[in-house]
C-alpha cells in the first residue's frame, strides 16, 4: 500500500474517490438521484461568462462554484442565475441549498438571496480571512 500526494490529479482517479464516496453515502442519501447541475450566462457567441455549478442529492443543493466574469459584475447575473436555479431545484423537490464562501468573496451577496449564515471560522488568520458557510430553505 503507498499514499501517494498528487497535484493536477488525473480526472479518472478523482471520479473513482466521488463515485467511492457516492456508493457509501447511498443508504443515508439515496445517492441514486446524485445529480452534478449547472447554470450558465452565455454570451452572443456561447462563450461562458458566467455560472455555477454544484450537485443535488436527496433534497438538498450544493453549489460548488459561482463565478461572474469581472465587467458583468454588479449587473444582476449572479441574482438572474440563482433565479433560474432555484426555479428547477423547486421543480426536482430540493428544499434547500448549501454553499460557502471566504469571506472576501460573497458572502453579503448570498445573504441578499435569502441565504442565513449556519457557521464560520478563520480560514488565513494572517489575511483575516473567515470561511462562511450558509443555508437557504426553499
Amino acid at each position: 500500500m503507498q499514499i501517494v500526494f498528487e497535484t493536477n490529479p488525473n480526472e479518472n482517479d478523482v471520479k473513482t474517490v466521488f463515485n467511492g464516496l457516492v456508493e457509501f453515502n447511498k443508504p443515508v442519501f439515496n445517492d441514486d438521484n446524485l445529480t452534478h447541475i449547472a447554470c450558465f450566462c452565455r454570451d452572443d457567441e456561447g462563450k461562458i461568462r458566467g455560472g455555477a455549478t454544484g450537485l443535488t442529492v436527496g433534497n438538498i443543493a450544493m453549489i460548488r462554484y459561482l463565478w461572474i466574469a469581472d465587467e458583468l459584475r454588479g449587473q444582476g447575473i449572479g441574482g438572474q442565475i440563482f433565479e433560474t436555479l432555484e426555479a428547477e431545484f423547486k421543480q426536482r423537490g430540493i428544499t434547500e441549498i448549501h454553499l460557502d464562501t471566504y469571506s472576501f468573496q460573497a458572502p453579503e451577496f448570498y445573504k441578499k438571496l435569502g441565504f442565513e449564515e449556519v457557521a464560520r471560522y478563520v480560514a488565513m488568520k494572517d489575511k483575516n480571512i473567515d470561511k462562511i458557510f450558509l443555508i437557504k430553505q426553499l
